[in-house]
């Protein structure tokens, strides 16, 4: 944090942080122009930064108005889901407006955060109303959806395939493989199916994630790739699944000397 010896930021701070909250229009801007430009990089952020999110919840549309022009499309969008929170229409539609020329990818985790806060309904429309948002985007949202709003998000979110990848990327992130069964669940139900390029994304990920995602269908090609990483955890929650030894002998040169000893006494085993 940069020092502020004679306290101006911190006076600023409180006193643009009044003026948003009672309405004083006249004296934000007049602030805002005079004072900004004196302060350094850092203060100048941090500080609008709080002042546009107060405006944001408070639907002090003049005050966004005079505060977006500090800041690039990028940081302005990222108080949407502040004013929808809020329930302020008025300012979601402005900062909507004002937005609409940042990144396809910001534009998507503004739907990614709409959906994490339950915001399905006129939110999310109105959103999708001012700029299209791409399946990708419905994808992210979905992930982060609530129970109750999976069935609205998933319906918009493309294939099942590309849906399923998605939720291990973001389960591998977050470290959070309980989190995103309810989505994984959803997925199952709808026909989804687990192919070998989502258990090869999920054992890079978390072997705990590759083990979740092996069902009696996909065991076998669940027990190569295992062996082909070396990965014991997953070798053996194919195994359980109904995988036979012999189909991942071959791929244990790559995965180790003693997963391969292993599935060789497996297979003696088997025999005897």
């Amino acid at each position: 944090m940069e020092p502020d010896p004679d306290g101006r930021a911190l006076h600023l701070r409180g006193s643009l942080e009044a003026a948003v909250i009672h309405g004083k229009d006249d004296i934000l801007i007049a602030m805002i122009e005079e004072q900004f430009d004196r302060l350094t990089c850092w203060q100048d952020h941090a500080i609008g930064q709080d002042a546009l999110r107060i405006a944001a919840k408070r639907g002090n549309v003049k005050a966004c108005r005079a505060l977006q022009h500090h800041f690039s499309d990028d940081m302005c969008s990222t108080f949407l889901h502040e004013a929808a929170f809020a329930n302020q229409s008025e300012t979601f539609d402005f900062l909507c407006t004002f937005t609409t020329g940042i990144r396809e990818t910001e534009w998507e985790t503004q739907a990614e955060l709409l959906a994490m806060f339950g915001m399905r309904g006129k939110w999310f429309k109105r959103l999708h109303e001012h700029r299209p948002i791409s399946q990708q985007g419905f994808r992210r949202a979905f992930v982060f959806s609530k129970p109750e709003d999976m069935e609205w998000f998933g319906c918009r979110a493309g294939p099942l395939s590309a849906m399923l990848a998605a939720v291990i990327r973001y389960a591998t992130d977050f470290e959070n493989y309980d989190g995103f069964a309810p989505q994984l669940r959803w997925i199952m139900e709808k026909g989804g199916r687990v192919e070998e390029f989502h258990l090869r994304l999920a054992l890079r990920g978390h072997p705990t994630l590759f083990a979740r995602l092996i069902t009696r269908q996909n065991a076998n090609s669940a027990l190569v790739i295992a062996a082909e990483y070396g990965c014991h955890e997953g070798a053996d929650a194919a195994v359980l699944a109904g995988a036979k030894p012999r189909y991942a002998l071959t791929a244990t040169i790559a995965g180790g000397r003693r997963l391969a000893i292993r599935f060789l006494e497996d297979m003696v085993l088997h025999v005897i």
